[in-house]
Formats: structure tokens, C-alpha cells, sequence
């Protein structure tokens, strides 16, 4: 069973008498799995289907969810440097889907308003650069230009 939370898996490998025998000693080994940021939505996914075959189907959306959740952080930077490189129709729908599924983020808010900013529609632009400033009053002095 996977534990909530990062995905971690801890092992701890017993044989019959629950204790591996080393040279002359008895030990229990442990052995500890941790994925890196590239691992963890494989491992998060795979904890997703683990419930769902488990007909766990609660825990599978949330585990479902929150593997899709880490994928915003980076659509949003990739659809920032499609934007750099002029490719807005690809920058676009990428930068859409990471403000839907991470709302309250102020630089993926700040992206889509400098995207749709760039496509000339300022009305929307400006609506969503609104909503940056209370989120990171730092990107304050950008609401000028989305007037």
C-alpha cells in the first residue's frame, strides 16, 4: 500500500524468522525508494492505479489529481518560452491549463496575461493581470501596461 503524501516507499525486507541473516550476523536490511521530481509523477500515477484497481476510486482521484496538479508548474514555463520564441498559439492552451488547474498562482496568472497580452486581447489580459497584483504585489508595476 502506498502511504499519502510524497511518494516514498520504505521497505523493510525480513525473511521467515524476520531477519535476513548477514556473514555472521543477523540483520534486517531497509531498503528506501525515493523518486526524484521526474519519478514522482510516475509514482503518483502509479499510486493513482493502485487504488483504482483497489476500486479505491475516491483515492484514485485524488491521487490522479494531484499528479495532474504537478504538471502546471511546468506548462506554465514551457508555454513562457513559447511565448519567448513567438510560438503564442502553442504558448496558449498550455498556459490556460496551468492557471485552471493552479488558480491562485500568481506567475502562472502573470504568463497568460502577458500571452493573451501579446495576441491583443487586452481587455482579458488586463482582467487576469488584476487578479496577479493582490497574489504578488511585487508585479505591481506591470499593471500599467495591461490598462
Amino acid at each position: 500500500m502506498f502511504a499519502s503524501g510524497s511518494p516514498e516507499l520504505t521497505l523493510d525486507m525480513v525473511g521467515k524468522s524476520g531477519e535476513v541473516e548477514g556473514p555472521g550476523e543477523s540483520v534486517v536490511k531497509r531498503l528506501g525508494l525515493r523518486g526524484g521530481d521526474s519519478d514522482s509523477l510516475k509514482a503518483m500515477t502509479q499510486q493513482g492505479d493502485y487504488y483504482m484497481g483497489s476500486e479505491e476510486t475516491d483515492r484514485a482521484i485524488a491521487a490522479y489529481r494531484e499528479a495532474v496538479t504537478a504538471m502546471a508548474a511546468p506548462m506554465n514555463h514551457l508555454a513562457w518560452l513559447y511565448l519567448q520564441q513567438g510560438k503564442v498559439e502553442e504558448a496558449l492552451p498550455l498556459s490556460r491549463l496551468a492557471v485552471q488547474l493552479l488558480s491562485d498562482e500568481a506567475n502562472f496568472l502573470d504568463t497568460l496575461a502577458e500571452i493573451l497580452l501579446s495576441t491583443g486581447e487586452k481587455q482579458e489580459a488586463s482582467r487576469h493581470m488584476k487578479r496577479v497584483v493582490p497574489l504578488d504585489p511585487s508585479l505591481n508595476h506591470k499593471l500599467e501596461r495591461f490598462k
